[in-house]
């Protein structure tokens, strides 16, 4: 065990080399939101905003399982936050779900057909280009978009709120945090969110791949202590580390905190 472990580190290792030499990847530590983003060279946001428009419609009429950054897949929908709403789900038959950058349905369609039994109410808090779309061609009574929280509070009180891999692209993440807890739901799921040791976060701008898309963009690591402490007023019930490989020295987890009784 001990060597297969050496192993594993020595493949991320290089993965993580490999990932810097090819100029993908995240770089710099910037003092400041506008430092990064002036840095950065954005995204096409109506091409990319074209490929979930048409991905999130093969979704809701059958033609595919999930998709995920515009790309459809037929596979067995996989997501770390499943067995913690499962958990959710078997002491309720009706769920209030606040989705803080859920696109036009990333998760709501693969969890809805995952529980058919259940009334799942969700709430979609997206950019206003994304919630004018969900709003004209993918809201029915039990899925509605807002473009901000003030919005999103009218279909409140949420028994939970997820947070799927949105906080690091925020200019202000422990604000909208606190926003959030202000709605004082009994669970938040945080997924995929990028934490480092230390007790200053760290902000980089991210490069991607095109072989996903042509972009880049400022993007946070967290310090996973500073984190665990603004979420103390939560108990935090489980977190799981998610198997990815990154070029920054970090962790990417998934947090599953509950509301102290």
């Amino acid at each position: 065990m001990r060597y297969r472990g050496l192993l594993r580190w020595l493949v991320i290792q290089w993965l993580k080399r490999k990932s810097a030499k090819s100029g993908y990847g995240y770089f710099g530590d910037y003092p400041s939101w506008e430092a990064a983003t002036a840095d950065s060279k954005g995204y096409d946001q109506d091409g990319i905003t074209q490929k979930v428009v048409e991905a999130s419609r093969a979704v809701r009429d059958g033609k595919a399982n999930y998709e995920r950054d515009g790309q459809t897949y037929r596979d067995d929908f996989q997501w770390d936050l499943l067995p913690w709403l499962n958990e959710l789900a078997q002491k309720k038959s009706n769920l209030q779900v606040l989705d803080f950058g859920g696109a036009l349905g990333s998760h709501y369609y693969p969890v809805k057909k995952l529980f058919p039994n259940l009334n799942l109410n969700w709430v979609i808090v997206e950019q206003e280009s994304f919630s004018d779309l969900g709003k004209a061609e993918f809201e029915t009574d039990k899925l509605h978009f807002a473009s901000n929280l003030k919005e999103a509070w009218v279909y409140g009180p949420y028994d939970v709120i997820i947070l799927g891999c949105v906080l690091p692209y925020l200019d202000k993440p422990y604000e909208v945090l606190k926003e959030l807890k202000a709605f004082n739901p009994e669970a938040i799921l945080i997924d995929k969110h990028p934490v480092i040791k230390g007790d200053k976060d760290r902000l980089t701008v991210q490069h991607i791949s095109p072989d996903i898309y042509e972009a880049s963009y400022p993007a946070w690591f967290f310090s996973e202590r500073k984190f665990k402490t603004f979420m103390s007023d939560y108990k935090l019930e489980k977190s799981i580390l998610c198997p990815d490989i990154f070029n920054v020295n970090s962790e990417f987890k998934s947090y599953f905190y509950r509301r102290k009784q």
